[in-house]
Parts: C-alpha cells; structure tokens; sequence
C-alpha cells in the first residue's frame, strides 16, 4: 500500500504556479476580445470627441450638453463591449482548464430560471441561473449555481433532472464552471 501511493505521487502532476482564482484576476481575454474591448473604447472616445467638437463650433452649447454626449456615449460604448466579452462563469472555467486543475465531474440539474435573453444577427441565447447537485470525491453532493449563456437551439439539455458535466477546483468546490467540452452551450 505504502508502494502504491509513492507511484502516485510521482505520476501526479506537479502543481500549478498560480491556482485558478489567481489566474482569473489576471486577465483572461483572447486576443480577438482585447481588439473588440480596445476598437470599442478608441470608436466610442473618437464619438464623443467629435460630437463635443462639433457642438462647440456650431453653436455656444453649455458644459450640460459635453456631459450628456460624453455619458451617454461612454455608457453605449460599456454596454457594447461588455456584451462581447466572457461572462465569469466561461472565465472561471478557462482558469481552471489553463491551471490544470479542473477535476471533472458529471451532476445533475436540480432547477432552472430564465434570467434573459441575448440577441445578436447570428444568434440567440438564454440566460440561464441553474441551480445543480455536484458530487464530490469524499462521497458527498453539493448545491451549486451558475449564470450561464445558452444557445436556444440547445437549451432542452440543460432543463430540470438533465445530467450536466462540470468541473470545479479541487481546492475549492465553490468554483465550478460548465465542461463545455463535454457539455456545449453553443453549436459549433
């Protein structure tokens, strides 16, 4: 016995430098998502700049009118970009599989509320709040909730008693994310 736990723990991987929640303070965007985060913000500040320029030459516009441009464009820019951005769900889960410590486990649905939708010309997804049973190692289950984004086309999976494969942090059962490998929320 005392043989075959040495074997294992030299065939086990060595541990991460940073665990999943240290890397998921750091940022965790694509490329093509820091160039949509960037592009929107230089498009939004190039708008409001040209606008508060125009208004001080057309007319003798008060401080009120600059503040509105520059708030409703700063906000309408926000709200673009950050719909193209992961939510931290997704995020959570690119943490983990980047660490390499996501320990995969199969649960089960135990409830589901729709949260919203989201809209683009080439899709249409629901948001979803889940609430699912995890089992752990030790033999015991745990509640947990997750916020997620869902194609339409999909969303029969991931209704109530479906089984759903999940992963989570080993040192941390409170930081779970969908295996979107084994259980996609979008089609490919």
């Amino acid at each position: 016995m005392d043989r075959q736990a040495r074997s294992n723990a030299e065939t086990r991987p060595p541990r991460p430098e940073k665990t999943p929640k240290q890397i998921m303070r750091g940022t965790l965007l694509t490329g093509t998502e820091r160039a949509i985060l960037w592009g929107g913000i230089a498009a939004g500040l190039a708008f409001a700049a040209c606008m508060s320029y125009l208004m001080e030459k057309e007319t003798d516009s008060s401080i009120w009118v600059h503040v509105l441009i520059w708030g409703v464009t700063l906000f309408g820019t926000a709200m673009a970009v950050g719909s193209y951005l992961p939510d931290p769900e997704e995020r959570r889960g690119r943490a983990m599989q980047e660490a390499g410590q996501a320990r995969h486990v199969q649960g089960r649905i135990a409830s589901v509320r729709h949260r919203g939708l989201r809209e683009t010309e080439r899709i249409r997804q629901t948001r979803l709040a889940i609430t699912a049973i995890m089992p752990l190692e030790d033999g015991t289950e745990r509640m947990v909730e997750l916020d997620v984004l869902v194609e339409d086309s999909l969303l029969p999976r991931f209704s109530t008693g479906q089984h759903i494969d999940l992963m989570h942090d080993p040192d941390d059962p409170d930081f779970v994310s969908i295996d979107r490998s084994r259980s996609p929320v979008m089609v490919q």
